[in-house]
């Protein structure tokens, strides 16, 4: 097949497609990897990949240019200071303490009651079934409106 293949060929429609040709264009990463591997061995790795002429071939074709190395350095696993940082529940499961992620509960309690003070109604579906207790936001507000009139409160 023609477009597997490279070559210039036509489609279904009688569009004309162009071949696949080699270009030596610059990288445009920071830095700068291409600049390692020589011009002649990516002709050669661009020309041996449209000889395949086997879609399945060349998406197997990046496996073999890979080569495997063993790694340089590992993190030390230290369970000790992890077992430190960690409080055991009843049922085994860990829970960080003093996480630097966690979000202070203050906070949570502000943007929930501004939330809380926008006016909610009942969904449009579940108004004839009853079955539902939700309560929706209007369709016209957002997180980025709602932001804005928190910043705005609070100065």
């Amino acid at each position: 097949m023609k477009r597997n293949s490279g070559e210039e060929y036509e489609t279904k429609e009688s569009k004309p497609v162009s071949g696949k040709l080699f270009q030596n264009k610059d990288c445009l990463c920071s830095k700068k990897l291409i600049n390692g591997i020589g011009y002649e061995y990516r002709r050669a790795k661009f020309d041996s990949f449209w000889k395949l002429a086997s879609f399945e071939k060349q998406n197997w074709f990046p496996y073999g240019l890979a080569r495997k190395q063993s790694i340089k350095q590992r993190r030390p696993r230290n369970y000790e200071g992890y077992m430190r940082k960690c409080s055991f529940k009843t049922d085994g499961r860990c829970k960080m303490v003093g996480s630097s992620r966690k979000t202070d509960e203050e906070k949570i309690k502000v943007v929930r009651e501004h939330i809380l003070s926008f006016p909610a109604c009942e969904s449009q579906y579940t108004r004839s079934h009853h079955t539902s207790s939700r309560k929706y936001l209007s369709a016209d507000l957002d997180i980025r409106k709602m932001y804005i009139q928190l910043i705005r409160e609070k100065m």
